[in-house]
């Protein structure tokens, strides 16, 4: 999961230049009980060019980092609110339910 944090409401260079970003690794904990959530090195994330995420950080950059419990609120959310992540993690069909698809 890459995790962006920053001024989403505005596309302005300025805007982009203060986004930061990290890549997080999410697996089914094996106690079955939820999920775990891994720092992993951005050179991994698909979307690791991409420019509009801001500036990538390291595991051990994030883990000093002043938001770092940002970054994991971000995907805590993700994970409990949006059922096509949910729905993936748990092994189930994907449920697209609520998002545009151009399947």
């Amino acid at each position: 999961m890459s995790v962006s944090i920053g001024k989403w409401w505005d596309d302005s260079s300025d805007a982009v230049q203060q986004r930061e970003w990290v890549y997080m690794k999410v697996w089914p904990s094996e106690s079955g009980s939820g999920f775990e959530v891994l720092l992993e090195e951005p050179e991994s994330s698909r979307h690791v060019n991409s420019k509009i995420l801001g500036q990538k950080l390291t595991p051990e950059q994030a883990r000093k980092h002043a938001r770092l419990d940002d970054f994991f609120a971000v995907s805590d959310f993700i994970i409990d609110n949006d059922p096509a992540v949910l729905s993936y993690l748990s092994g189930e069909e994907v449920n697209i339910a609520g998002r545009v698809c151009k399947h």
